[in-house]
């Protein structure tokens, strides 16, 4: 009942400010324009206290993991692609000093505010010294590199 109310009440809205805008037009060239307008703001103040019911989809609605999930992903995705790239990154450096290496491996960590750290870097080098002193001398002291006899 209180449904038909409000429809009845918009119509009645509606129908007013027609009559209202059609004694204000100053020509009759836009009544057809301003009667379109009209018809379907009637239809919708009909038609809009039908709509109120919930329609709301909660097989839709997103799980809150699933936002960790996905983030979670992304980040090991993008450490993977980083310490791969770094060993490329290395690779080079190493072979433009001369120094041949079978295999380069980087592991870096990545905080809560974008920083990436680099853990360990192990190497597969015939002159492994070398390749170390080089490494330090470019990534810091600090940094652990590991001498891997067989991967």
């Amino acid at each position: 009942m209180e449904t038909c109310r409000q429809a009845a009440l918009c119509a009645c809205a509606v129908s007013l400010a027609y009559g209202m805008l059609t004694q204000l037009l100053p020509t009759e060239r836009f009544a057809k324009q301003l009667r379109l307008i009209m018809v379907l703001l009637l239809l919708i103040a009909l038609i809009q206290p039908f709509l109120k019911q919930d329609f709301s989809l909660p097989a839709l609605a997103l799980q809150e993991d699933a936002g960790t999930g996905y983030s979670q992903t992304y980040r090991a995705l993008l450490s993977r692609q980083t310490e791969e790239q770094l060993a490329e990154t290395l690779s080079e450096q190493l072979n433009e000093a001369g120094i041949a290496c079978q295999r380069i491996q980087v592991s870096i960590h990545i905080d809560e505010e974008d920083s990436i750290s680099i853990r360990e870097v192990r190497l597969q080098c015939a002159d492994y010294p070398s390749a170390a002193a080089l490494l330090r001398q470019s990534l810091g002291q600090d940094t652990r590199i590991t001498e891997v006899e067989a991967w």
